[in-house]
């Protein structure tokens, strides 16, 4: 089954019901969050063609952007009565998985604990993705995942495979990508009156976000030479320095898997370790998403604080430049829990996160407190962490992309074959 496309997506395929009438091993799936690329419609195409029964479920108007498969649904009702009409759902259909973006929306995570109570698969996806080189697909859900978290099991995951596919990721194209974001939002909004009981998971109205990052990108002409100057400079120079990438504040990652609600409580925090505990010679840059529609906010919450803390010196804000770059020179980088981590552990850069992770592995990041990390940083342990890339990697990694080709076919046939065959948190 499957819901909607783009925000709220749900698609179900049930394994029972194979075109020979033989019974098939292939878990039957259902989404429900937003499938804003092609990628669950082609994926359901191609399960449907191996016999399998597939089902969506549509909360809003953006959702049927692209699903061009048979057995949709519309739910219009209101969120406080999902509970008891997707369980019915399951039952009518005779669900036996379900497919989803992303496991924390309200309709997801209302969904997921009424499949887990009908002995029901759920499989996560999501675009916010935990994997660095492609998109994950697993049946816990990825930042929390335990599968990753003993390091024996890295390691005899990664000695039962000869290669690993770190190497072979296909890249994602972000214009086509924000233009189906766009669209999928302006749809669910334009669409109420078809959807008028849906409830918007987002924090903030998608147009304030689209125009926050529409004057971003007109004014990125003039402020992204001087923050790559900087990012020349400082690399280059003898300043050690610590970098502190933001994440977006209305994002999950934090939202769910972090003890802040936003950007403002660690911001606080890391500022005033910094100014108690850091050595007077160490520098720290904040560097704001490029996708964040309130870079003025952000910069003057992060100036205001280093001029109260006394140390607007050694303070630098960064709108713009290059991040990989910047990291290669520094001393360290602090996260909540960006996928970022995993690039620097890849970079064996010494890394400390302040939520949970999937990357968050004694011996991968740092486990000293926020005043010990200024002062000496500890690296990650290098057979561990190519133990935990290959793993992670070969066993909830889809290689490829939602948005562009070649990468949309690379996924869709990966995600059919792990489905098809019963794959889900397997080398594949």
């Amino acid at each position: 089954m499957i819901l909607p496309e783009s925000n709220q997506q749900t698609e179900i395929y049930n394994r029972h019901e194979h075109l020979n009438d033989e019974i098939c091993p292939t878990p039957a799936i259902s989404s429900f969050y937003k499938d804003q690329s092609r990628l669950f419609s082609v994926a359901g195409k191609k399960t449907e063609g191996q016999g399998h029964k597939v089902f969506k479920i549509n909360l809003n108007l953006g959702d049927q952007l692209h699903w061009k498969c048979t057995n949709t649904s519309n739910y219009r009702g209101k969120l406080e009565h999902w509970d008891n009409w997707i369980g019915q759902y399951y039952h009518d259909h005779q669900i036996t998985d379900i497919l989803l973006l992303g496991e924390q929306r309200e309709y997801h995570q209302i969904a997921i604990q009424k499949a887990r109570n009908e002995n029901i698969q759920v499989i996560v996806t999501d675009s916010a993705t935990c994997v660095p080189t492609g998109l994950p697909l697993s049946t816990t859900g990825c930042l929390l995942s335990p599968f990753f978290r003993n390091p024996r099991r890295n390691y005899g995951v990664s000695r039962s495979m000869p290669h690993s596919r770190y190497e072979k990721s296909v890249s994602g194209f972000f214009f086509n990508q924000a233009y189906w974001d766009v669209l999928y939002h302006f749809a669910a909004i334009l669409g109420w009156i078809f959807f008028p009981g849906y409830d918007n998971f987002r924090r903030h109205n998608p147009v304030q976000d689209y125009l926050g990052i529409l004057v971003r990108l007109i004014r990125r002409r003039w402020v992204e030479p001087k923050a790559s100057s900087f990012v020349e400079w400082i690399s280059a120079s003898d300043i050690r320095y610590f970098v502190y990438p933001l994440q977006l504040q209305h994002d999950y990652s934090i939202q769910a898997y972090s003890p802040y609600d936003g950007n403002d409580q660690p911001m606080e925090d890391i500022l005033r370790s910094f100014a108690h505990s850091s050595p007077k010679d160490v520098h720290l840059v904040v560097k704001i998403h490029p996708l964040d529609p309130n870079p003025f906010k952000w910069k003057r919450m992060v100036l205001s604080g280093a001029r109260r803390f006394h140390i607007a010196d050694r303070v630098h804000f960064l709108d713009g430049g290059n991040l990989q770059k910047l990291l290669y020179s520094a001393q360290g980088m602090i996260t909540i829990n960006s996928t970022t981590g995993i690039a620097t552990l890849q970079e064996g850069i010494a890394t400390k996160i302040l939520g949970s992770a999937i990357y968050d592995i004694e011996g991968l990041v740092s486990k000293q407190s926020l005043d010990e990390f200024w002062n000496d940083p500890t690296h990650p342990d290098i057979p561990l962490r190519d133990a935990f890339i290959k793993a992670l990697t070969d066993t909830v990694q889809l290689k490829g992309t939602y948005y562009q080709q070649p990468g949309l076919d690379n996924a869709v046939e990966e995600a059919a074959h792990r489905l098809l065959n019963n794959k889900i948190n397997q080398p594949y």
